[in-house]
């Protein structure tokens, strides 16, 4: 199968949305924006088509335990949330810190 991505390493400090180091992207034009503590978005003009987008993210928080939870979903065609936390449910920022991240959308 083929398909698109966009595969970054993604940091985010305080309430500002995430910067990206893009590594590679097929997909084309996206751009992130903070949503609230621990929810963040990667946007896109409708490029994240149902049933064919599936986003991958890395936990990547090294020497603070191990209660912490990465998640990432599609929500609808123009964005995939990302939420963050520690401890359950429970949403923080400041834990993307070089978080590979990949979107892939399938033909």
């Amino acid at each position: 199968l083929e398909y698109k991505r966009y595969v970054a390493l993604l940091t985010q400090t305080g309430g500002d949305a995430p910067t990206a180091v893009v590594l590679e992207n097929t997909i084309g034009d996206i751009w992130l924006s903070y949503g609230g503590q621990g929810y963040y978005s990667v946007n896109s003009d409708a490029k994240f088509t149902e049933s064919k987008t599936w986003p991958i993210i890395s936990l990547n928080v090294t020497g603070l335990g191990d209660n912490y939870s990465f998640l990432a979903y599609r929500n609808n065609e123009n964005e995939v949330t990302i939420v963050t936390g520690i401890g359950g449910d429970q949403a923080f920022d400041g834990l993307l810190n070089n978080t590979p991240i990949e979107i892939r959308v399938y033909n």
